[in-house]
Order: C-alpha cells, then sequence, then structure tokens
C-alpha cells in the first residue's frame, strides 16, 4: 500500500499452504518461501505419531500447515508473544486443527524429546533492519531482528535443539542470504549429521536441515 502498511494487516487475511489465516501487526506475514520449509518437513522419515514442535509459530502458518497434510502427528506451536500465540489459536481453531499452543522463551522445557524441531526464526542481521522496505519494517521487529549478523537466534535454537530432539531427530530451520555456510559449519560442529541446505527458487540457500544422532 502507498502508506506502507501492508496489505495483508489491512485485510486481515493471508493464504498459505492454501490456508486461509488471520494476520494482524502482532505477526509477521507468510511468505511463500517458508512454504519450502513445510515441504522439507513434510519429507522426512518421521513417524507416524511424531512429534514435532514449531517455534516461533507467529500466525501459525507452519504448524497448520504440517497438521492439515499429517494429521496423525502430534504438533505444537510456541511463541515469545503471548498476542502472536492468541492470533495462532485463533487460526487453529478456524481451521479445526488440533494444535497446542504454549508460551516459551526459545524451547520449552519439555521432557519428551521431539522428532522434529521447525522454525522461521528471526534472522535479518540489526544493522539492516533500517534499511528493509517500509512495508516489512512494519511488521513486529521481534520476528525480524536476529541480532548482530542475523545468526544469533538461528544459533540459539541449533544449539539448544540438541537437548530436546529424541536420537535420530530433525531440525529444520529456515535462513536468511548468506547464512547458509555458517549455519551448516555451526551445526556440524555440534555434531549434527546429514547437514544440508536447500535453495529457494531465488537460488538462495533457504533451509536448513539436519539429523541429530548422538
Amino acid at each position: 500500500m502507498a502508506s506502507g502498511h501492508p496489505l495483508q494487516y489491512a485485510v486481515g487475511r493471508e493464504t498459505f499452504w492454501g490456508l486461509r489465516l488471520r494476520v494482524n501487526e502482532e505477526v509477521l506475514i507468510p511468505r511463500p518461501e517458508t512454504e519450502l520449509l513445510v515441504e522439507q518437513v513434510l519429507a522426512l522419515p518421521l513417524p507416524d505419531d511424531a512429534r514435532v514442535l514449531d517455534v516461533g509459530t507467529g500466525s501459525g502458518a507452519i504448524a497448520a500447515a504440517l497438521k492439515k497434510e499429517r494429521p496423525t502427528w502430534r504438533i505444537f506451536a510456541s511463541d515469545t508473544s503471548l498476542p502472536a500465540l492468541r492470533t495462532a489459536r485463533g487460526n487453529f481453531a478456524a481451521l479445526a486443527l488440533p494444535v497446542p499452543v504454549f508460551a516459551a522463551e526459545s524451547l520449552p522445557e519439555f521432557q519428551v524429546p521431539w522428532d522434529a524441531i521447525v522454525s522461521n526464526p528471526p534472522y535479518i542481521p540489526t544493522e539492516a533492519l533500517p534499511l528493509l522496505p517500509e512495508n516489512v519494517r512494519r511488521e513486529p521487529r521481534t520476528a525480524l531482528d536476529g541480532g548482530r549478523e542475523g545468526l544469533e537466534v538461528l544459533f540459539t535454537l541449533i544449539r539448544a535443539a540438541q537437548h530436546r530432539l529424541a536420537r535420530g531427530g530433525r531440525l529444520v530451520l529456515e535462513l536468511g542470504y548468506g547464512q547458509a555456510p555458517r549455519a551448516m559449519t555451526f551445526a556440524r560442529r555440534l555434531g549434527y549429521r546429514r547437514v544440508r541446505v536447500v535453495n529457494d527458487y531465488a537460488d538462495i540457500g533457504r533451509i536448513l536441515t539436519a539429523l541429530w544422532l548422538p
């Protein structure tokens, strides 16, 4: 929109994975490249009753898409933002998708290990935020700001997931431009196996997948 206010916020809706989701100023607007993350998770050899955690769920887009495609998976969604969780909960209810939500800093302190942990975390370098288009700057800063070099939240998730994944569990993360080499090196250094990055349609290393098999 001419004012810089995102059209999706004005109409209150966005479509992701064929699902109509309610969006507002409290959540990141779901983007087409994040559907690549959903594709990668669906391609994993997970059990029929897999326990999957969507960290930083925002509008609930990723969790909703996964639950739609894999109704027997036990999918949970977490976020640090209570307003975002209210939006996600409303979307799950409207779509009749049973996805529990809860507030948590980074990864929840659950004792039950996860078969997969997935996330589209904030990965924009702090110093780059003022350079973003005005409509993007209207989205929640907490969903954009990845700290210095944009890697702080990504590295926190990669490190913390070691203690939350089941043996043979998978980590799937969306990355920002140019972050793939360092993210892969960091994951391998921590002991992850089969670390790889899938490029998006613009040939940008976008989705990191890794196997936890200590």
